[in-house]
């Protein structure tokens, strides 16, 4: 074989060698951009199920928090000072009335009669107050009745209608929240 020819045997083999070059950049690079795009996918579909998880949990999540908020409420409540809280809370929203009858259980009865003068004073001064021991009532209720009618001021009934308008913002926030992520 002579120059020329081994030239341009040298030629064509430098020419497929870059070919060959070029054509397993052009692949890899292929590869790459699918397998990335693969990697995108399983990511965003492991983010969706992360949230779809949490949203689901979202319920099961309450409820944990608020029997934990209810079990520390109710240990701050067995407190008779918190409680004198709950009955002056209460006796607030009866105060313009002539006459109020204040129910509470046998258990907190000498507490609240201790507490009388406070608790006459918040209605200023011109109203009769009568304190009565219930047997039927639960240690942290109160029931208070006047022209008005009948107040149930317990700890359970304020921590359900707590509970209700939670569950109610969290529905409300979780409508919403689908409503922005999926448009």
């Amino acid at each position: 074989m002579g120059r020329r020819e081994g030239a341009a045997v040298s030629t064509r083999k430098k020419r497929g060698y870059e070919e060959g070059y070029e054509e397993g950049l052009l692949q890899g690079k292929q590869e790459y951009e699918h397998v990335l795009a693969m990697s995108r996918n399983i990511v965003d579909e492991t983010k969706n199920q992360y949230y779809e998880y949490i949203n689901q949990s979202e319920e099961v999540i309450f409820e944990l928090g608020f029997t934990l908020a209810e079990t520390l409420l109710n240990e701050q409540l067995q407190r008779d000072e918190s409680f004198l809280s709950l009955v002056a809370r209460s006796l607030k929203e009866v105060r313009e009335h002539k006459e109020i009858q204040l129910f509470v259980s046998p258990k907190k009865y000498a507490y609240v009669c201790e507490h009388k003068r406070e608790l006459f004073d918040l209605l200023n001064g011109e109203t009769g107050l009568f304190i009565y021991a219930d047997e039927n009532l639960q240690e942290m209720d109160c029931v208070i009745d006047s022209s008005y009618g009948r107040l149930v001021a317990s700890f359970d009934s304020q921590l359900m209608e707590m509970k209700k308008k939670l569950k109610e913002r969290l529905l409300e926030g979780s409508k919403h929240e689908s409503r922005t992520t999926h448009s």
